[in-house]
């Protein structure tokens, strides 16, 4: 197992898990997005960082965050959006957890951040 920036080539992988998380949440009324423009936010216009958890050629869940930089009246800070772990037992699903918040960790301090904050939102999620 091993943890990785997402590259074009999984934007297949990356839609259907994100379609997932949306009917886990109860929000797919909300999921509009199209696998192209998902590809565009990501790797064109760059709105979002994403790290995914690579198993024998298997994505196994991803990260999604952003890096808020540093100005004149605070530090830099990440902030996660989405974490999706694919259906897995309870042991791997701490262990694919962990890797992937360990590597957000690390992206946090090449960036120098301060600080990590979870995006949370309380419309339609169990």
């Amino acid at each position: 197992m091993f943890v990785r920036h997402a590259h074009p080539t999984d934007c297949f992988y990356l839609y259907n898990m994100m379609r997932c998380l949306a009917r886990h949440n109860n929000s797919t009324d909300s999921f509009h997005i199209t696998q192209l423009e998902l590809q565009n936010r990501l790797f064109q216009r760059k709105e979002h960082q994403v790290l995914v958890v690579e198993q024998d050629h298997n994505l196994e869940g991803y990260i999604s965050f952003n890096i808020i930089p540093e100005n004149e009246s605070s530090a830099a800070w990440a902030i996660i959006s989405e974490l999706y772990i694919g259906g897995c037992d309870t042991n791997r699903k701490e262990e694919i957890t962990q890797a992937l918040l360990s590597a957000i960790a690390k992206e946090a301090r090449k960036y120098h951040c301060t600080d990590i904050r979870w995006k949370v939102s309380s419309k339609g999620h169990k």
